[in-house]
């Protein structure tokens, strides 16, 4: 977030003369970006699933679940995921937001399913270009893939730029444009035939 230049004169500036009342000001502002950024991070799991609640209503069969995420938001695997209750053809099929890191790092958003895996491939290629696929992800990708959601830092939530954009909630740029992200993805799943 900020350059070195940036960093030496507010190290300069902290340390110009011995303050001791300063220095204990800023050294407990930096004990605290963990809190905050966990902070953070809960509140926009929180806004997002509220959000994906109201574009993809209980009442039409879907269900958001963000209580692994809201439970352990800095562990590797945590997830939010959406499914349909008429995706009868897979129980293991979700949408999904996922930290491939611990610390909430390496988000990644796609389809997970153990069947029908080349027609949903196949339907988010068409949709939005080659993914990625691995074992029970037919496709996905990196939130921190090019520009789609925004810096390729945006994809790594341990980082300044990332609790920045968070921040925002799920109606600033970057929250919307996940939301909608995964709300087309739900549709689109939705729509491929499983047979």
């Amino acid at each position: 977030m900020l350059d070195e230049a940036t960093k030496n004169a507010v190290a300069d500036y902290v340390l110009d003369q011995y303050d001791r009342e300063r220095i204990k000001l800023f050294v407990d502002i930096y004990d605290s970006r963990e809190t905050i950024r966990l902070r953070v991070i809960n509140k926009f799991a929180e806004q997002l699933t509220g959000a994906l609640s109201d574009a993809l209503p209980v009442s039409d069969g879907w269900k958001v679940d963000a209580d692994e995420l809201l439970a352990n938001p800095l562990e590797r695997y945590s997830s939010l995921n959406v499914r349909r209750s008429t995706w009868t053809w897979d129980k293991e099929a979700y949408v999904s937001i996922e930290a491939q890191s611990v610390g909430a790092g390496d988000w990644v958003v796609g389809v997970r399913a153990m069947q029908n895996r080349d027609r949903l491939r196949a339907a988010a290629i068409e949709r939005w270009g080659q993914g990625k696929i691995s074992n029970g992800w037919p496709w996905y990708r990196s939130l921190g893939h090019g520009s789609e959601f925004g810096s390729s830092e945006l994809g790594d939530w341990r980082t300044g730029a990332a609790i920045l954009a968070l921040a925002e909630g799920s109606r600033g740029v970057y929250g919307k444009r996940l939301c909608d992200r995964i709300v087309e993805m739900s549709k689109t799943v939705d729509s491929v035939p499983s047979t």
